[in-house]
């Protein structure tokens, strides 16, 4: 009986140290969420970033967000417009032209509820190697403004369904937390998007140009010739060594009634 009454009591025991490591764990995480000042949450569906390999060879990198990032920032929403001057009068207000989506987001990078001891470098590695890709990136598992071009009825580069790829202008990465081994096991990644519509855009391919007006048949073979019954052809080219003589100018001769 003494026995089992102390198993029961080292289980308890035990349990109480697993259910106070958790509640440690939570307690930092909360911490360091308002230490970095980023508004993140605990993974809920899987938001992903991946490259779309335009180059043949390429392998595809992707990218699942540890943590969602819930503050970004979305820039050049609206066509950009400018003021036509009209001397006398009030200037005149015109669109200019349309403008490239920019996004801005701000995401924590760390492992969930590991006490903040694994290291990042793996993902930081990744994130590194996709933002010096020549592949644009597209995202699943976001929202519409990330996931959903938005189609401009006037432009012809508009396609249903199409897929919305971005490219990465700007990664800047600063380091929150490390280990006893001064590896990297939380940091604050900000990326800055562009769109990149040429994804979408029709490449129309134009036939080579001639100058049917260049060529002039000289003379006609003879039927039965060696040169066949063909025409022969040559290029005309401009004689720039000739001057344009000036035209002449007839001045009438004025009677001296008329110079009176």
């Amino acid at each position: 009986m003494a026995s089992k009454k102390a198993s029961r009591s080292a289980q308890r025991a035990e349990l109480r140290k697993q259910e106070q490591r958790q509640k440690n764990r939570t307690r930092d995480l909360r911490r360091l969420t308002t230490q970095v000042k980023v508004k993140t949450r605990p993974r809920t569906a899987q938001a992903k970033m991946r490259t779309v390999p335009k180059t043949p060879g390429n392998g595809v990198s992707e990218y699942v967000f540890p943590f969602v990032p819930i503050q970004i920032q979305y820039e050049n929403l609206a066509p950009e417009f400018v003021e036509i001057e009209r001397p006398g009068n009030i200037p005149y207000v015109d669109r200019k032209s349309y403008r490239l989506l920019k996004v801005s987001l701000q995401f924590l990078v760390a492992r969930p509820y590991d006490g903040y001891n694994e290291s990042v470098d793996a993902d930081l590695r990744l994130l590194r190697s996709m933002a010096n890709s020549l592949d644009p990136v597209m995202f699943t598992g976001l929202d519409g403004m990330l996931t959903n071009p938005f189609n401009i009825p006037q432009l012809s580069l508009n396609r249903p369904n199409a897929a919305f790829f971005f490219r990465i202008a700007e990664l800047s990465v600063q380091s929150v937390r490390r280990n006893t081994n001064n590896e990297i096991t939380a940091a604050e990644v900000s990326i800055s998007l562009i769109e990149d519509p040429g994804s979408r855009a029709t490449v129309i391919s134009f036939p080579s140009i001639t100058y049917p007006d260049l060529l002039k048949p000289t003379t006609k073979a003879k039927s039965g010739s060696k040169s066949g019954s063909s025409d022969s052809y040559k290029t005309l080219e401009p004689d720039i060594t000739k001057k344009k003589e000036a035209p002449k100018v007839t001045v009438p001769k004025l009677t001296a009634a008329q110079l009176k």
